[in-house]
């Protein structure tokens, strides 16, 4: 199993609140467990200040909820002090319900946002880079978002670069689940979402440096890469990557350009030599 040779967090959802998350709490055992009973936590991986929250508690208990958010504004205050950031430039939450998803028949998606508007304003005020979620069975990438609308941000390439985005990029990783949900219903997306798709596949997110994040979203049966994007932070080191890049391509130019006259000029020496069958011609003739 995929636990035995990696690193695995456990988020709790809507389907392990039977009997108050009793099953879930047996089996897994999250930082903070104590505490908060793997409702909500946080832990340090390189790069990167990691969250996980259980919003679908949130919602049912009305009685948790300022709790949830003291303690939720502590962690992200204190993840987002210049000191921690230049440690762990990076904040990632994590949650299985989602605050923001598309498909606005569903009613976690029509109503999320007004749900979870106050988690929602923390995370803004906190700067999170990315806010990954599932609960819907597809994938769904959606822009940076603030207050229910796009965010600003710096749009490169097609969308394959966010740099400096205002807000959290809100991704929906549902489509490991059944894949008989949404998949044939023309359903129509809010202008904040950017492609989903409905095959059985996975994702993956790779921290480069301080600046660059990497999401890939691939086809489980084939590992074909359906969907990639990159959130860019400011700063020296981005305009170190751009300079790299142009650099790179001005190197493998040049070396282009050599290739080429070399074999240019081999193509006149050889063009030049005299042809030694028509030398031995003249030569038996005289």
């Amino acid at each position: 199993g995929v636990a035995s040779h990696w690193p695995v967090v456990w988020l709790p959802g809507n389907h392990d609140d039977f009997r108050n998350y009793s099953y879930f709490n047996i089996r897994v055992r999250n930082p903070e467990f104590k505490s908060n009973a793997n409702h909500y936590f946080s832990f340090d991986v390189n790069k990167v200040h990691f969250v996980s929250l259980n919003l679908y508690r949130y919602l049912k208990e009305e009685s948790t909820r300022e709790a949830f958010r003291k303690w939720l504004d502590a962690d992200l205050a204190r993840a987002n002090t210049p000191g921690e950031r230049q440690k762990r430039p990076w904040i990632i939450v994590m949650s299985h319900i989602p605050i923001y998803c598309g498909e606005q028949a569903f009613i976690d998606c029509k109503e999320g946002p007004v749900r979870y508007k106050l988690i929602d304003e923390i995370l803004q005020r906190h700067k999170v880079d990315l806010f990954l979620t599932a609960h819907l069975h597809y994938y769904e990438r959606m822009r940076p978002i603030k207050n229910n609308k796009t965010a600003q941000y710096k749009m490169t390439d097609n969308e394959l670069f966010y740099i400096e985005p205002e807000a959290p990029v809100h991704v929906l990783e549902g489509s490991p689940g059944n894949d008989v949900w949404f998949k044939d219903t023309p359903y129509v997306f809010p202008e904040w979402t950017v492609t989903k798709d409905f095959r059985v596949a996975y994702s993956i997110a790779t921290v480069f440096n301080d600046t660059h994040l990497l999401v890939e979203h691939l086809e489980a049966n084939t590992s074909k890469v359906f969907d990639r994007f990159y959130i860019v932070k400011a700063g020296q080191a981005t305009s170190n990557w751009w300079l790299i890049g142009g650099i790179s391509v001005l190197v493998v130019a040049v070396l282009i350009i050599i290739v080429v006259a070399l074999l240019y000029i081999q193509g006149r020496k050889s063009s030049s030599r005299p042809d030694q069958t028509e030398m031995r011609r003249l030569h038996d003739s005289a």
